[in-house]
């Protein structure tokens, strides 16, 4: 039985900064958290969430994919299947990736959840720390993916069943369907506010 006096272990949150629908999605899920479960977020923006609970914290790392002017390219010696994005020569993914796994070893978190990058999913794995990865739809059939999905300890899915990729059943007994996480219900308005705040013709089909 766990002792109620000592401290949650804490979960690590890495959110991927381009747009703000990986944020939003991060702020729905910590806000379901007991308030008594610290979280630490690792992302490259800190401007793109919304209001967060008081438990969680933003810990500002480089981004894994834009360059900052140091970097010393050694492209001439191969990337391997198992690895999705994994440039050679790149400080900033040195000190992101150092960042991180000097915080698992400090902190002793009870797990990561990944939204969304395959090397950092399986970093987690590599340091030992289990982690739910979420996912998108599209081609991820490559082996860096691949990796991550079976490495992971469950398997995110923020949309409904009825979406899910014929290339997933490998996986479906990890999967959680979480259709609408992130989205506030209600707060387009009906089809014709929508419209008219897009600047959509109302009668156009639109996917």
């Amino acid at each position: 039985m766990r002792d109620l006096t000592l401290p949650r272990r804490p979960f690590g949150y890495f959110v991927h900064h381009q747009g703000r629908g990986h944020a939003e999605r991060c702020a729905a899920l910590l806000a379901a958290l007991p308030p008594d479960r610290p979280v630490t977020i690792f992302c490259a923006r800190d401007d793109i969430f919304p209001a967060l609970p008081g438990h969680v914290r933003i810990t500002r790392i480089p981004s894994l994919f834009e360059r900052g002017g140091a970097e010393v390219d050694m492209d001439q010696v191969e990337t391997p299947e198992t690895l999705h994005c994994a440039p050679l020569g790149w400080p900033g993914i040195r000190q992101a990736m150092g960042t991180i796994a000097a915080w698992f070893a400090s902190a002793d978190p009870a797990l990561m959840i990944c939204d969304v990058s395959a090397e950092i999913a399986q970093l987690a794995r590599i340091c030992s720390v289990p982690h739910v990865k979420i996912l998108q739809h599209g081609a991820r059939s490559d082996a860096g993916h691949q990796a991550a999905y079976a490495g992971a300890a469950g398997l995110l899915a923020p949309f409904a069943a009825e979406l899910a990729q014929p290339d997933w059943r490998a996986f479906r007994h990890k999967i959680h369907f979480a259709p609408g996480l992130g989205v506030t219900a209600g707060r387009a308005g009906d089809r014709a506010t929508a419209r008219r705040a897009l600047g959509l013709d109302p009668d156009r089909p639109v996917a």
